[in-house]
């Protein structure tokens, strides 16, 4: 999910279910907390994800 505009989007995810879906990289958090090691991503509690401004976020599906 790219997020380009000066506010934060909403971004509904429309396949699967919430826990099949793992975040990788959020470039809206904190060095060190912003890109995942592999093993370490975050799995989703909802399918709704809120995109800060201008930032980037990249999710897989396991």
């Amino acid at each position: 999910m790219v997020n380009a505009y000066t506010e934060d989007l909403h971004f509904i995810i429309q396949e699967g279910r919430a826990s099949d879906w793992l975040r990788v990289v959020d470039t809206s958090f904190l060095p060190l907390d912003d890109f995942a090691e592999p093993g370490q991503e975050i799995r989703l509690q909802n399918l709704d994800y809120q995109v800060k401004a201008r930032s980037i976020v990249v999710l897989i599906r396991r």
